[in-house]
């Protein structure tokens, strides 16, 4: 039982490795403002048109195909935080901002790295999302079995404690200074 319970976690901790490494990464650079934009390739298109309502999504398809540009694989609108129509996913996508009938359409190519960052922001499919689940749950597990481990050693046992309440202080004096 002992030895399955190692190679559990080893293996368990070796396959969502990954996963750990991007998280950690994006979490950390996010923390200095490096974000889902960085490196996106940007173009925005002003256009002077009168669109019927409901139309949006054929003008917009249409305007790309006029001028050459990429249509999104997935078309249908949303509405995105700035509140305008978003069409595509989060690797690429376009948006119309209407005023009248003043029109702004902005396409949007990320990079690799703005992709990471909205899958670690759960911003992509359903997919990923299953797979953050599963690593949330091993992180959960793996940290409970290494307790678990400590407990049977009695020369770590003392120091895996006094580690964990320290750690936990600190934990929650600067998560306090940091909401007050």
């Amino acid at each position: 039982m002992k030895k399955f319970c190692h190679n559990a976690h080893l293996y368990v901790s070796i396959f969502f490795l990954p996963l750990a490494l991007m998280y950690a990464l994006t979490g950390a650079l996010y923390i200095f403002d490096i974000k889902d934009d960085v490196g996106a390739k940007i173009e925005t298109y002003q256009v002077r048109a009168i669109i019927a309502e409901g139309k949006e999504a054929e003008f917009m398809i249409s305007f790309l195909q006029e001028k050459g540009l990429r249509v999104p694989n997935k078309t249908s609108l949303e509405k995105n935080k700035k509140g305008e129509l978003s069409m595509g996913s989060i690797a690429y996508n376009v948006s119309l901002n209407s005023k009248g009938n003043q029109h702004e359409i902005t396409t949007m190519q990320r990079s690799i790295w703005g992709n990471m960052v909205l899958l670690h922001k759960a911003k992509g499919e359903f997919y990923f999302n299953i797979l953050a689940i599963g690593f949330s749950l091993a992180m959960i597990g793996l940290y409970i079995s290494g307790i678990i481990m400590t407990v049977y050693l009695k020369n770590k046992r003392k120091n895996a404690i006094i580690t964990f309440i320290f750690g936990l202080t600190i934990s929650i004096i600067l998560g306090y200074l940091s909401v007050t």
